[in-house]
């Protein structure tokens, strides 16, 4: 809260010694919300400073940067379960953290000057959708990776609906950036055909190994495929 009132420096203390526990969740803080650091730090007190100057980033820039890496966050999903790849998997699930760190950002900057431009209400629920897209893509990695035989699960089937998601995020946000109304309609009557993949899928896999995980593959996928529909109803209504 006191992040988002967009401080300039936060003094902790403590009569007694900042316990070890206290210490790392306050520098777990400073890491997960950008701009800030650790100033001073004593036994009984740690100063925190905001070193970021919002002027020289942007909220367009920031969500901009934050859309690329959901993006990036998509394509690498995507390699990591077709190539079983279990390192790239654990990274788009830290990556995850770096896309909140926008958001947080983004929702302080626009508390901040809420006045200063009528699009700024747009890219903050614009950064919620982006945060919601990043969580179901590190659901997907760490469901693959809890899968003991992912041979055994319908990889193509799978990997084809992610990617279709992931196109239509990309047409959505495309259109959201260049205020593109012809393709928006497009994208948002694409709800059923998103339903009906996911339907198929699971309904191909039943009784088979895996079904609980498919299914829930599945069905985060097709929660990103929903969610870019919501970007493009976002931009329509930008426009």
């Amino acid at each position: 809260s006191i992040y988002i009132a967009n401080f300039d420096t936060l003094v902790i203390k403590s009569k007694d010694y900042i316990s070890p526990e206290v210490r790392d969740e306050i520098k777990k803080f400073s890491k997960v919300v950008m701009g800030v650091e650790i100033f001073e730090e004593s036994s009984r007190s740690m100063v925190l400073q905001n070193v970021l100057d919002s002027e020289s980033f942007p909220i367009s820039n920031a969500v901009r940067r934050m859309s690329l890496n959901v993006e990036t966050m998509l394509e690498d999903t995507i390699s990591g379960i077709s190539n079983n790849d279990h390192d790239l998997l654990d990274s788009v699930v830290h990556r995850d953290d770096d896309v909140d760190r926008y958001q947080w950002y983004i929702y302080r900057e626009v508390r901040v000057r809420s006045s200063e431009a009528e699009k700024n209400i747009y890219y903050l629920i614009l950064s919620r959708i982006l945060e919601r897209i990043a969580d179901h893509s590190a659901n997907i990695c760490i469901l693959w990776k809890s899968v003991k035989s992912p041979k055994d699960l319908p990889l193509e089937d799978l990997k084809s609906n992610l990617l279709k998601s992931m196109e239509m995020y990309r047409a959505a946000v495309e259109a959201f950036y260049a205020n593109n109304f012809s393709v928006l309609n497009g994208l948002i009557d694409m709800k059923d055909d998103i339903i009906s993949r996911k339907e198929k899928i699971i309904g191909e896999s039943r009784g088979k190994i895996g079904i609980s995980a498919i299914s829930s593959i599945s069905e985060e996928s097709s929660r990103i495929g929903l969610y870019a529909t919501d970007v493009a109803e976002l931009a329509m209504d930008n426009i």
